[in-house]
């Protein structure tokens, strides 16, 4: 008997955002194809300099650094790309601008990990640049389509895919001044090691209690499951791989990590961020908690609740009014 296949847009709730959409879109399209995702321009990503080089379990270092270091055309502007002395336009007609780290073509199922390594790699890179490299392909899936993700989606796809996993963060996707819940959580999982050493990796010692002990800082990679969800876990060291495995507890604050002018480990937004965790632990110790995010909502920043349907009431000490811990006296 055949298999009944249904369409995801039959008899279902249509995709609220462009990244569900193109996800029911490649699902589908796998299903009918067998397994195996038919081919679409608008899943090329062409080449780019170390395309063959990186990859999930074969991370870039400029992933790992706490605060990245400077690119030095940072404060140039960009040209636009053009092709026979016209400019090269962008699915709209746009000129699209000239990045030495990216490519012409990117998918429209590019990899988190991938965006935060181009914006990286040249902080004057803009999820427009991203978007106006890519194509969309109405007829794909059945014709579900496969679209161009938004600048919010390809955010959220690179702090979920990426940020998130890594415990690092980039002062460029942030909506205003205020310190966000993701900004206290991150900085809450920074050891000292993190700071000194200006990485988001976690330290190794090798050989231990012996005459060659050292300590290095250890890889990590990005693990799927069988569902497609990615997590971090550390590489694994052993004698015959450290050096593979491995960096200097320096690497990530020599050159042009730090050295540099201007280089802060802990900047204005980080130093914010420690000050508002301090506050929450101490709340929490006065409402005998054993961690803030036990805390209710009026005990927390009326700022983290803007985006919600459930605002908090404004009021003069910029939280929600606990009696006992935020009221001002």
């Amino acid at each position: 008997m055949a298999q009944s296949i249904s369409h995801p847009n039959h008899g279902t709730t249509a995709p609220r955002t462009t990244s569900d959409k193109n996800k029911a879109a490649l699902s589908y399209a796998r299903i009918m194809n067998g397994g195996n995702l038919p081919f679409s321009s608008a899943l090329v990503t062409s080449y780019f300099p170390h395309k063959n080089e990186w990859n999930e379990d074969n991370l870039p270092d400029i992933l790992f650094y706490l605060v990245p270091p400077k690119n030095i055309n940072s404060t140039q502007t960009p040209q636009n790309i053009t092709v026979f002395g016209k400019p090269l336009l962008n699915h709209g007609g746009r000129p699209i601008r000239d990045f030495d780290v990216l490519p012409r073509r990117i998918s429209v199922n590019v990899e988190g990990w991938l965006l935060e390594t181009w914006r990286r790699l040249d902080s004057r890179i803009t999820y427009n640049d991203i978007r106006d490299r890519m194509v969309p392909d109405a007829a794909y899936g059945n014709g579900i389509g496969l679209v161009i993700p938004s600048n919010n989606s390809l955010q959220n796809h690179c702090r979920r895919d990426c940020r998130a996993l890594l415990n690092n963060w980039t002062d460029w996707d942030k909506r205003g001044g205020e310190t966000t819940r993701t900004d206290v959580e991150t900085i809450e999982k920074l050891t000292s090691y993190n700071v000194a050493c200006n990485t988001v990796l976690d330290v190794v010692t090798l050989w231990p209690q012996t005459a060659q002990e050292m300590h290095r800082l250890r890889k990590a990679r990005l693990v799927r499951d069988n569902h497609g969800r990615l997590s971090m876990e550390p590489i694994v060291v052993t004698t015959g791989n450290w050096m593979e495995t491995t960096y200097a507890l320096d690497h990530f604050t020599r050159g042009l990590g730090a050295g540099v002018a201007g280089y802060v480990p802990l900047n204005e937004a980080r130093l914010a961020a420690w000050e508002l965790l301090l506050v929450l632990q101490e709340r929490a110790d006065t409402h005998g908690v054993q961690h803030w995010s036990e805390l209710t909502k009026t005990c927390l920043p009326t700022s983290w609740f803007e985006r919600t349907a459930d605002k908090a009431v404004p009021n003069d000490t910029y939280d929600g009014g606990c009696q006992i811990c935020t009221w001002r006296q």
